[in-house]
């Protein structure tokens, strides 16, 4: 598949993740999981490689809708709680809008709205889309 004609959703389909809000021109947007078994770790919680990816996700999204191509080139994560079972909402936000790079914040919410994980994604910017 052409990279540039790929749509932003495509990797939310893989990973069971689905798009809530979103709008040209702003990073605010939302996405969600229903968490599944199969994403638990050995303890019972939601594995935390399935919750980076998640916010990872939301944060490139918010990028995606500023108009750019980026990827990640830092992440620094942090879990706040553990999740067991249940919706998860991730929100990104714009921290920095640069030439070269965009700084996006997800944070990762349970259904009691109770925050679970945040994280901070650097992104470089490859190209305007």
């Amino acid at each position: 598949m052409d990279k540039k004609k790929r749509k932003a959703e495509d990797p939310l389909i893989f990973q069971g993740i689905e798009l809530l809000k979103s709008e040209e021109g702003f990073a605010e947007i939302e996405i969600g999981l229903e968490v599944t078994e199969d994403m638990m770790n050995p303890n019972g919680t939601l594995h935390g490689g399935m919750s980076y990816t998640m916010a990872d996700i939301c944060a490139g999204l918010g990028a995606y809708y500023l108009g750019y191509i980026v990827t990640t080139i830092q992440g620094n994560i942090n879990y706040i709680r553990p999740h067991t079972k249940g919706m998860l909402i991730a929100k990104s936000t714009l921290v920095h809008h640069g030439r070269t790079t965009i700084v996006c914040r997800a944070d990762i919410f349970n259904e009691e709205e109770k925050l679970v994980v945040t994280g901070t994604f650097t992104m470089a910017v490859l190209e305007e889309r």
